[in-house]
């Protein structure tokens, strides 16, 4: 009886484990126009992957007479056919074909080194239809060709592309106004065109949209002017092409849109005076605008400097103090199509004076305008503030660890101000505060340095603005910089950020940080060039969304640039190189201490000039005794490149002459000193 048992157990344990082989093993059969397309046997099967069928594309292309290029390098597939040419990188969700991009919601996979494509990727493309019948389980695919032999007046093809619904953002606009166009089309549309319906001219044309369903959305942007003295009414067709780029012109399958664009401004923009304001207007063009200097005196001239964007044509600065116009049209463009331009300004009145900065975009002037304030006085001003300039806001410096960041992760920016700033602010392109910090990271030599984080939740380049404030919230300084956010995969091998944990880090102390990684990586290793600093345990858990990795490892330049490389037991990989945020630790030390004699009496001033490490943080004169002679110094008088210069005065008042020897004592932050003796002859005064 045991023995019968035995078996029927093991007999049943066979029937599940081979019920549970068949179902992983399902061949999924796919059909072309009603005929079955056959899969070689020793080759990969169509198969559910994520509720979706994907085929190996030999057979597949073969069978829709695609012929096939593939470049390993680049992994980037080309399909060819009469009228088509499709291009398609591995492992994404666009598809572009004639030019036209067309975005699926699942991407190419390579398994067993064979190359899967959706169904709907690749039947798509050319415009055949898929549908899956569930009671057979199978695919039928059924090609343009064959829905024209069934039904003349019905096709896929270009020219029965239509636009079902056309919108504006706004009805009636100023002249120079962008405006925002959108169209919702059919499924089988390609691309939309926007023009003026009476004159045929194309304002906008775009190829790139959003999918839903058997609707497709297309968005463009578009300025349009009116030069003339009374409203403009532009009357804006919206049409639909299908992949051979036949736009459709039948009333049924356009749609039309008014727009009243409002007259320019009549006068000479170039003379044109602008009005006293205190605008704190800043343009979405303007990257910086700043003047060399807040503080100078009367007749002196600052050097006024605007960088925009490549939009910008040329640069009218105006002033409350005078009735001239200057007009740069001049400008260097650096390698991000940047453009700066630079003009003097001879500031003629004193006070607090202004200067207006306005830019010339899309055939005009913008209607407002940007503010810089500078302070103007006279040499027989009384100043009890030797540096003016410290009095005012400004940003040194705004560096980014990444400028291209996956979406829904952190990116981070370190911004230099002069320590006249009391808070920090980030805005994004619709002007909105994403990140306020109170509290700089460090602040050293007069400079505060902060450090911001925030989500990036776009997948395109963006525009951001650091806002540095003082005190008085009209006293700010301000600069942009862009990030680019970059969609992911999580089937695919990468890292997508590392976070470190601790605020700040010392050489020689270690490090912990936290490697965020998609749900295909099975374990993080850390690189300073070639060499492994550390590598994670195995987490072989799939995961649809991210896998965090808890590494550590001690750190010996801070200065360097370091590595996280994703990788996966299939041996594919991906990298990272992130800095870190510390300091770069030098032993506190004296250099060289020169006074301004050999000989001094007893009630001297007697002046040092003492040479330290930037390590140093207090700097100090004592007797033979140990006793202070000279106050404590907080702060150096010069800094070049690893050392501060340090001007200290002592008096050697203690009634003790002849050949004496004093020692300058320097001391960092955590109390570490060091100490540096001299001699010099005191004499009874």
């Amino acid at each position: 009886m045991k023995k019968i048992y035995g078996f029927m157990s093991m007999l049943v344990m066979f029937i599940t484990i081979l019920s549970m082989t068949v179902h992983a093993a399902e061949i999924i059969p796919v059909y072309l126009n009603g005929s079955a397309i056959t899969f070689a046997q020793n080759d990969a099967q169509p198969q559910i992957i994520d509720q979706r069928t994907y085929v190996p594309i030999r057979a597949t292309c073969d069978a829709l007479g695609l012929t096939i290029d593939w470049d390993s390098k680049t992994e980037v597939l080309t399909l060819h056919r009469e009228g088509y040419e499709i291009t398609h990188k591995m492992r994404s969700t666009i598809v572009t074909v004639n030019g036209a991009q067309k975005l699926f919601d699942t991407p190419s996979i390579n398994r067993n080194n064979r190359i899967l494509m959706p169904i709907r990727m690749l039947a798509e493309s050319i415009g055949a239809t898929v549908e899956w019948v569930n009671n057979t389980r199978s695919v039928h695919i059924t090609s343009a060709e064959a829905k024209e032999k069934d039904n003349a007046n019905t096709s896929t093809a270009a020219g029965n592309a239509s636009v079902t619904e056309f919108t504006l953002d706004k009805k009636s606009v100023p002249s120079g106004t962008e405006i925002t166009l959108t169209a919702v089309a059919s499924k089988d549309a390609a691309k939309v065109k926007f023009s003026d319906y009476s004159s045929k001219e194309t304002f906008e044309e775009v190829s790139t949209y959003s999918e839903d369903g058997d609707k497709r959305t297309f968005t463009a942007k578009h300025v349009f002017k009116n030069k003339d003295k009374e409203d403009a009414v532009i009357n804006i067709l919206a049409s639909a092409a299908g992949n051979d780029g036949n736009y459709a012109t039948a009333v049924d399958k356009t749609k039309t849109v008014y727009l009243i664009v409002q007259p320019a401004a009549s006068e000479d923009e170039d003379t044109k005076k602008e009005e006293d304001t205190d605008s704190s207007y800043i343009s979405k063009h303007t990257v910086s605008a700043k003047v060399n200097s807040k503080s100078v005196e009367k007749d002196e001239k600052v050097t006024v400097t605007v960088v925009t964007d490549d939009d910008v044509k040329k640069v009218k600065l105006t002033t409350d103090f005078s009735t001239d116009n200057t007009i740069i049209s001049d400008y260097d463009e650096n390698d991000d199509d940047e453009r700066e331009f630079s003009e003097k300004i001879k500031m003629t009145k004193t006070g607090s004076r202004k200067i207006y900065v306005t830019l010339y975009v899309d055939g005009e002037y913008e209607e407002d305008k940007q503010t810089l304030s500078v302070k103007v006085g006279t040499s027989d001003d009384d100043d009890d503030d030797d540096d003016d300039d410290d009095d005012d806001v400004s940003i040194e410096d705004v560096e980014l660890e990444n400028d291209i960041v996956y979406k829904k992760q952190d990116a981070k920016v370190t911004v230099k101000t002069n320590k006249a700033c009391d808070y920090i602010v980030i805005k994004n392109e619709n002007d909105k505060q994403i990140k306020k910090v109170s509290f700089p990271d460090t602040t050293k030599s007069g400079t505060k340095t902060w450090i911001a984080t925030f989500e990036v939740t776009h997948t395109d380049k963006q525009t951001y603005k650091v806002y540095a404030y003082g005190s008085d919230d009209d006293d700010y300084d301000t600069q942009s910089f862009k990030i680019t956010g970059k969609s992911w995969s999580s089937d695919e091998v990468d890292v997508l950020n590392v976070v470190q944990k601790s605020s700040t880090i010392t050489e020689g102390e270690t490090a912990k940080f936290t490697v965020i990684c998609t749900g295909a990586t099975t374990y993080v290793t850390i690189l300073r060039g070639s060499r492994e600093l550390y590598t994670s345990d195995t987490n072989t858990k799939k995961s649809t969304s991210t896998k965090s990795f808890q590494v550590s490892f001690t750190i010996d330049d801070i200065d360097d640039t370091f590595t996280a490389k994703a990788s996966n037991e299939d041996g594919d990989s991906a990298k990272f190189d992130f800095k870190i945020t510390g300091e770069s630790y030098e032993a506190v030390s004296i250099k060289s201490v020169e006074a301004d004699g050999t000989t001094f009496y007893d009630d001297d001033d007697i002046k040092l000039d003492v040479v330290t490490s930037i390590s140093a943080e207090k700097v100090w004169v004592e007797n033979e005794r140990g006793e202070k002679l000279s106050k404590t110094y907080k702060t150096p008088d010069d800094e070049d490149d690893d050392e501060f210069t340090w001007n200290i005065s002592f008096s050697a008042s203690d009634d003790k002459v002849g050949t004496r020897t004093f020692t300058v004592v320097a001391q960092d932050k955590n109390d570490n000193e060091d100490s540096y003796d001299f001699k010099l002859k005191i004499k009874e005064s």
